[in-house]
């Protein structure tokens, strides 16, 4: 949330979970403690991005605080209403894994939607794939 552009190249060879939330959500914040033990056991094999569609600098001093207030240390973006629409984000909480390729992998834009595989995402489901994605190297 600095403002600074920031190249999706910095995080190959790791697997990103892009999560899109919104203040206003509390669905949103449900998975926040398993996100973070997701990357405090995977490590650097990892990096969870959060991705905020609230907008404007009154949203952006609340997001800061939200992640001061519990904790959450990884980068947080936010995202204009154009780019929502374009990745078809029906609803929040939305997902989106990336591999160590930077090949979009797994996917849930809405808790009715099943990625390609046919899984739904779930916390179990999610924490066990990103275990088993983390693991395995890139092609």
């Amino acid at each position: 949330m600095t403002g600074k552009p920031v190249n999706i190249e910095n995080f190959r060879d790791k697997v990103v979970v892009l999560k899109v939330w919104d203040l206003g959500c509390q669905r949103c914040f449900a998975h926040e403690e398993t996100f973070q033990k997701i990357e405090k056991a995977l490590g650097d094999r990892i990096q969870v991005i959060g991705v905020a569609q609230n907008n404007g600098e009154e949203a952006l001093e609340r997001i800061r605080t939200h992640c001061r207030e519990e904790k959450i240390a990884w980068p947080q973006w936010q995202i204009d209403p154009v780019s929502r629409e374009r990745l078809g984000i029906l609803s929040v909480p939305a997902y989106f894994v990336i591999d160590q390729e930077g090949v979009l992998v797994e996917t849930e834009k809405d808790v009715a939607v099943t990625n390609p595989g046919g899984r739904l995402i779930n916390e179990v489901g999610l924490v066990k794939y990103l275990f088993d994605l983390s693991k395995s190297t890139p092609k």
